[in-house]
């Protein structure tokens, strides 16, 4: 059978996860086994994933006008915790973590809380396109981080390189200011790096 015995409740009203699930495990696969190859299905879900992250700022702003940041960001998170609980007990998986894993969680739990506090609340002051560069710099702190963390991930002279080069490019676009924005953009700006960081950690 599909699903396991005393779950076959969710994996009823949710049949999708299971096939997407294979899907991801196969891309994971092929990954970790340094393939070239993914098949068709497999780039359509990572076409969608690009897709659905693209319109992720445009739709918190959408839902900025409407819905207090805070608020829209504690709704999104409980939805995504229970269709995770779901697609976790579908496949089997542990929903809650070890007692020794606990003290992780909860820090990551923090972390990952005050990524989408400065998220939303970042994008009430600044604009979505705006906001979406500020954002994925996560690559710039991961960089960072690891170099002082991660002694097998060093900083070299062209990863050096290109962090100076993505430093420049992100004080080029703070100091460029549309008529549109407001007086605070600057703080929402700064949110979103904050929310970048949070992510990266």
């Amino acid at each position: 059978p599909v699903c396991r015995t005393g779950v076959s409740d969710v994996c009823t009203s949710q049949p999708d996860l299971q096939s997407i699930g294979r899907v991801v495990d196969r891309i994971m696969k092929a990954a970790s086994e340094g393939s070239d190859n993914i098949e068709s299905s497999g780039m359509l879900l990572l076409v969608l994933v690009c897709f659905l992250w693209g319109g992720n700022m445009v739709s918190i702003k959408v839902s900025n006008s409407g819905i207090p940041p805070i608020l829209a960001a504690t709704l999104r998170s409980m939805l995504a915790s229970a269709l995770l609980w779901g697609y976790a007990r579908c496949k089997g998986e542990a929903v809650f973590l070890r007692k020794a894993d606990l003290g992780f969680g909860i820090v990551l739990g923090i972390l990952f809380g005050f990524d989408f506090m400065f998220l939303y609340w970042g994008t009430a002051f600044t604009d979505a396109s705006r906001a979406v560069i500020f954002l994925y710099t996560t690559p710039l702190w991961v960089a960072l981080a690891a170099h002082f963390v991660l002694p097998q991930d060093r900083l070299t002279t062209s990863k050096a390189i290109g962090l100076i080069s993505s430093f420049f490019g992100l004080a080029t676009v703070f100091a460029v200011r549309s008529s549109d924005l407001g007086p605070l953009y600057w703080v929402g700006d700064l949110m979103e790096v904050a929310a970048a960081m949070c992510w990266a950690s």
